[in-house]
Formats: C-alpha cells, structure tokens, sequence
C-alpha cells in the first residue's frame, strides 16, 4: 500500500520545514497549526486530519534549544518547558494520532513492519545517547536540559515500540544530523 497520509511537526523551520517545502507543489499538502505543548492544538489537528484511511506517517519532529548547561543559573521552569516540547509533547502525539496511526496500519494486510504501513518517525539526536561521552556545553551550545529530552524521548520510543509491536506499527527514532 502506498503512504496515503504524513504529518511532521515543528515545520515552521528546519527539518519540518525542509521537508514540507520538498512537498510545497503537492496538491495534497496541507498546513495544520499545531502546538506541541498544548493538548487542545493536538487535539484539533487530530480532528481536522480524521479521515476513512488514518495516518500513514507521524514525523515528531517539533523541538526546542534553550541553551542551558550545569553553570547555568537553576531554571526549573526552562528545563520544564524544554522537557514539555521535546519529550512530553512527542508522546502526547503518539498517544492521541495513536487510533489513526493504528486505523492506517490495519488496512495494510499482513505482517510487516513499514512506513508504507504505519510509522512513527522520531527526530532525535545522537545528543540523547547515554553511550556517547559529551559535556553539557559543546563549545557551540548549551545543551543539558535538550541532551536529557532527547535521551528521554529514544526511551519512550523502545517502549512505545514494544506496546504498538502487535499493531505491526514501525516505530524509530532517528538522528539526521547538525541542521542549521
């Protein structure tokens, strides 16, 4: 079956919007204002995608960067806000596209596991790889509060991964690279 419907996130810049300007000519495109970090915005751009064939392809990719670091003067509500966007909203994404993403997979026949099917796409960094030595300010960048939501949002996607697993729902988080 052929990808029938995507939605990727956090397209006013960067890769969102790289990838929503690869598709501008497509008479399919539709731009639906979404705010990751509000529930409401998540759940009108739910019910505006609603359709009979579901959602092929969620693309988290919505994130921001504060710039904070261990120096940094404690901010409880920066890294909260932080953690809201990066982490929490890509999860509450999950959970509320999950009944589309799911109505996609079941039209496909089989058992396979493919973006044809149904896919949620992670747009992580290889920041949030606990393997990987770094420090909380990279010479370019603060990152802390971004390195611990992204490590975060690779856990929630092995979990999520094994929960959807029966669904036959392919579920990744992938690091694309610096993107400026």
């Amino acid at each position: 079956m052929a990808i029938h419907s995507v939605l990727v996130s956090g397209s006013s810049r960067g890769i969102g919007l790289g990838l929503d300007l690869h598709a501008i000519n497509d008479k399919r495109l539709h731009i639906v204002e979404l705010d990751v970090s509000c529930d409401k915005s998540i759940e009108e751009a739910v019910d505006s995608i609603v359709g009979d064939k579901g959602l092929t392809i969620l693309v988290n990719n919505a994130a921001i960067l504060t710039g904070y670091d261990f120096f940094s003067k404690p901010d409880r509500k920066m890294i909260n806000e932080l953690m809201n966007v990066n982490t929490t909203g890509a999860v509450i994404m999950m959970q509320m596209f999950y009944p589309l993403i799911k109505r996609a997979a079941d039209l496909v026949p089989g058992d396979e596991f493919s973006s044809s099917r149904a896919a949620i796409v992670q747009i992580s960094s290889d920041l949030g790889s606990i393997s990987i030595p770094k420090k909380s300010f990279t010479g370019r960048v603060k990152v802390l509060d971004y390195c611990m939501s992204k490590s975060a949002l690779n856990q929630a996607s092995r979990i999520i991964a094994h929960d959807v697993e029966t669904d036959h729902i392919l579920v990744t988080a992938v690091h694309p690279g610096w993107v400026q």
